[in-house]
């Protein structure tokens, strides 16, 4: 017996090391899976709010060129400025809900959606006089906004100004 007690001796050694060894690798894991966590948790928080004017200056600029291929008879391309005018104000209301106080996203969808969808029928029959009469709603859409969220100073001309691009429209 005497003989075995170090063999007994090192087998029990050798499985407690194996135990703390799987202790301090799940340890380890459970350590990686905290700092992955609070990582995540960290950059949503350090997130910051996209800029609104940034978004804004996207929407005048599509809005503009919306109004120059009215302006040529391009359907096509006021389709595809029309198409830009939505996305951009969806991710506006998704994104900034809310700016310096203001309810942006509410906003943008009660004076906004009914001009786009009645502009986006117009567009749809391609009756050009609704066609023209529908895009000067819209841009009254902005400037409406633009009062109920106390930038009334804001002011977007339904008028299409000669081209500014170097795109021919």
């Amino acid at each position: 017996m005497e003989r075995l007690l170090p063999y007994i001796l090192i087998l029990a050694l050798t499985g407690f090391s194996f135990f703390l060894w799987q202790e301090n690798l799940e340890l380890r894991q459970d350590l990686d899976r905290l700092v992955d966590k609070t990582a995540a948790t960290s950059a949503a928080e350090h997130e910051e709010t996209p800029e609104l004017a940034s978004y804004m200056g996207s929407l005048q600029r599509h809005t503009l060129k919306c109004g120059l291929a009215i302006q040529s008879g391009n359907k096509e391309l006021v389709e595809f400025y029309l198409h830009e005018i939505e996305e951009t104000l969806e991710e506006i209301e998704e994104r900034i809900p809310e700016h310096d106080g203001i309810v942006i996203a509410k906003r943008s969808q009660n004076f906004m959606t009914p001009k786009l969808k009645q502009f986006d029928r117009s567009v749809d029959s391609g009756d050009w006089k609704r066609i023209k009469s529908d895009y000067k709603g819209l841009v009254a859409g902005c400037n409406d906004c633009h009062q109920a969220t106390e930038h009334g100073f804001i002011r977007i001309s339904p008028e299409i100004p000669a081209n500014p691009y170097n795109q021919e429209f």
